[in-house]
C-alpha cells in the first residue's frame, strides 16, 4: 500500500490531467484558477504539475469516472514508479528534477547539434557528389577529345560512336587511370585487361569496316602496348604511318613502343619526327631526352631536358632525369643541387634521397650519404637499392658488420 501511495506522488502535466477527465486543457487551468481546492496544482518553473493522487480523488468525489479512467491513472502511476524503482535497485541516483528553462535550453541545445550534424552530413553529400561529377565529367571530356583526335574523318553512326565513347569513359574512370589524352591502361588486374581487350576488339571492328582509316590503327596501337604487346603494337603505327606520315601522334606513339623495346636509336629518330610535326609536343621532347640518356649521350640528353623544363617547368621527372644524367657525366656538385631541386618538389621521394646519396658517396662525403640512404629507407622500407648502397658506403668507410647487415637487408627485400 505505501508503494501505491508513493506511486500516487507521481506528477502528471496538464495534457495528461486534461485527458483523463475528458476535459480540455484550458478547463484544467481555469480549474486550478479558481483556488477552492477543486483540483489542486504545483508550479515547477513555468509549468503545472498535479499529483496523481489529487486526480484519483477528484475523479472519486466527483462521481465522474469511469472504469477505464481510474485503470489509466493507475496505469500511468504504476510505469512511472517502476521506473523509479528500478532505478533505485540498479543503484543509479533518481532523476533529479530541472526547471523548464533548464530543460528548454537542453532540448533547443540538443535540437542545434543535431540540425548541424545534418546540416555537416549534407555538405559532404554535395561535396561527394561534386567531386565524382567533376570527374565523371572530366573523363567524358577527355573521351570526347579522344574521339576528335583519333576518329575526325570516320563515320560512325550513333550507336557506333556511344559505344566507343561508353567504353573510353569506363576506362577512364577506373581507379589508377589518367585521364590525359595519352591513354595507357594499367596491366595489374584482369578487369582492366578485359576492358582494353573489349576495346582492342572495338578497334578491329572499325578498321575492319574502313582498312585505311588512320585514328583506327593509331588507337588500335595505344591500347597493345598497353597490353605490353609492343610489336603487334609497332605494326599498327607502322601501317598508320604509311597511310599518313604527318601524324605526329602516330610517331611520337611508335617511338615510344620503340624505347619499350630498348630500340633507342630507332625511338630517337621516331622522337625527333613527332617533334618536327608538333614542336611544342612535351612527351616527344622527354621521350628525345630519355633516349638521349639509354644511349649515353648525357650532354645532348641534358640540353633535351632543358628543352622540356622550358614547357613544363615543375616537372619532377624531368628534374630527377636532369641529375642522373649530371651524375653519369660526374658532375656532381650540379647533380646534388638538382637532387635537392627535386626534393623541393616532393619531399617523400625516396628515389631522390637514394640517388643523392649516391651522388654524396661519389664525392666521399659518406656520412651524408649515409643520412640520405636512411631517408630514403624510412620513405619505403623495402627500397633494396637503398640497402645496397648503403652497404657500399659502410664497405668503404671500413664499416664491414653494419655493411654486411645492409646487403643482408638488401637481399631479402630484393628476393634473391
Amino acid at each position: 500500500m505505501a508503494d501505491l501511495n508513493s506511486e500516487r506522488e507521481e506528477l502528471l502535466d496538464i495534457a495528461a490531467v486534461a485527458k483523463l477527465l475528458h476535459i480540455s486543457s484550458r478547463t484544467v487551468y481555469r480549474m486550478i484558477a479558481n483556488g477552492n481546492g477543486e483540483l489542486r496544482a504545483i508550479k515547477i518553473g513555468r509549468r503545472w504539475r498535479i499529483r496523481a493522487n489529487e486526480v484519483e480523488n477528484y475523479l472519486r468525489q466527483k462521481n465522474a469516472h469511469s472504469a477505464d479512467d481510474l485503470q489509466r491513472l493507475e496505469q500511468i502511476t504504476k510505469k512511472r514508479g517502476t521506473q523509479r524503482r528500478l532505478k533505485h535497485l540498479s543503484g543509479q541516483r533518481p532523476v533529479e528534477t530541472v526547471s523548464d528553462e533548464q530543460e528548454g535550453e537542453r532540448e533547443r541545445r540538443q535540437a542545434q547539434i543535431d540540425l548541424d550534424l545534418k546540416k555537416q552530413k549534407l555538405e559532404l553529400q554535395e561535396k561527394h557528389l561534386e567531386i565524382e561529377q567533376k570527374r565523371i565529367d572530366y573523363a567524358l571530356q577527355t573521351a570526347n577529345k579522344m574521339l576528335t583526335m583519333l576518329y575526325p574523318s570516320m563515320n560512325l553512326d550513333g550507336q557506333q560512336k556511344d559505344l566507343l565513347l561508353q567504353a573510353l569513359t569506363q576506362n577512364l574512370l577506373q581507379p589508377g587511370n589518367s585521364a590525359e589524352l595519352q591513354l595507357t591502361f594499367p596491366t595489374t588486374r584482369n578487369g582492366y585487361l578485359q576492358q582494353s581487350a573489349d576495346i582492342l576488339s572495338l578497334y578491329e571492328k572499325i578498321i575492319h569496316l574502313n582498312p585505311n582509316n588512320v585514328p583506327g590503327y593509331l588507337g588500335k596501337g595505344i591500347i597493345l602496348s598497353s597490353l605490353r604487346r609492343h610489336e603487334e603494337a609497332l605494326t599498327a603505327y607502322e601501317q598508320a604511318i604509311r597511310l599518313d606520315p604527318n601524324n605526329a601522334d602516330t610517331h611520337i606513339s611508335k617511338a615510344d613502343v620503340l624505347h619499350s623495346l630498348r630500340r633507342y636509336e630507332e625511338a630517337l629518330i621516331a622522337y625527333e619526327q613527332g617533334i618536327r610535326l608538333d614542336p611544342d609536343n612535351i612527351h616527344a621532347h622527354k621521350g628525345k631526352a630519355d633516349a638521349l640518356h639509354s644511349l649515353q649521350r648525357y650532354e645532348e640528353a641534358l640540353i633535351a631536358y632543358e628543352q622540356v623544363l622550358g614547357l613544363d617547368p615543375n616537372n619532377i621527372y624531368i628534374y630527377k632525369s636532369k641529375a642522373d644524367a649530371l651524375h653519369s657525366l660526374r658532375r656532381y656538385e650540379e647533380a646534388l643541387t638538382t637532387y635537392q631541386q627535386v626534393l623541393g618538389l616532393d619531399t617523400g621521394y625516396a628515389y631522390a634521397y637514394k640517388s643523392k646519396g649516391d651522388t654524396l658517396n661519389s664525392m666521399g662525403r659518406y656520412e651524408e650519404a649515409l643520412t640520405a640512404y636512411d631517408q630514403a629507407i624510412r620513405l619505403d622500407a623495402s627500397y633494396a637499392y637503398a640497402y645496397k648502397s648503403k652497404g657500399d658506403t659502410l664497405t668503404s668507410m671500413g664499416r664491414h658488420n653494419e655493411a654486411l647487415a645492409a646487403y643482408e637487408q638488401a637481399r631479402q627485400q630484393s628476393g634473391s
